[in-house]
């Protein structure tokens, strides 16, 4: 008869850092052009940097980051038709707060009549 030796149980000699967690928001959804950056408010008061929705704080920091840049980037405040003015007030102020010296509203001709 064969004799087998006892079980062993093996030992954790390193350990491996796995990142599984996705990110909160896709990749790049923050970042700032360099030349223009686009700010949409819809009806419901939502606020979309450069096509990504943005909390008011997030908002603030990207203007913080983009008024610190070599030379600062043009923003362009595109409210829809039935924006809620608030939300487009607030806008306003922050970038008023955060120094943005290059603000431009677009795509006002569309509610000329």
């Amino acid at each position: 008869m064969i004799s087998r030796p006892p079980s062993l149980i093996a030992v954790v000699a390193f350990v491996v850092l796995v990142g599984c967690v996705k990110p909160a928001v896709e990749p790049g959804a923050f970042a700032i052009d360099p030349k223009h950056n686009e700010i949409s408010v819809d009806a419901a008061g939502k606020l979309l940097w450069n096509g990504h929705s943005v909390t008011d704080t997030q908002l603030a920091g990207l203007l913080k980051r983009s008024t610190a840049l070599p030379i600062e980037p043009e923003l362009r405040l595109s409210p829809r038709a039935i924006a809620n003015y608030t939300a487009v007030d607030r806008v306003m102020s922050a970038c008023q707060k955060a120094g943005v010296t290059k603000m431009g509203f677009v795509g006002n001709e569309a509610y000329e009549r």
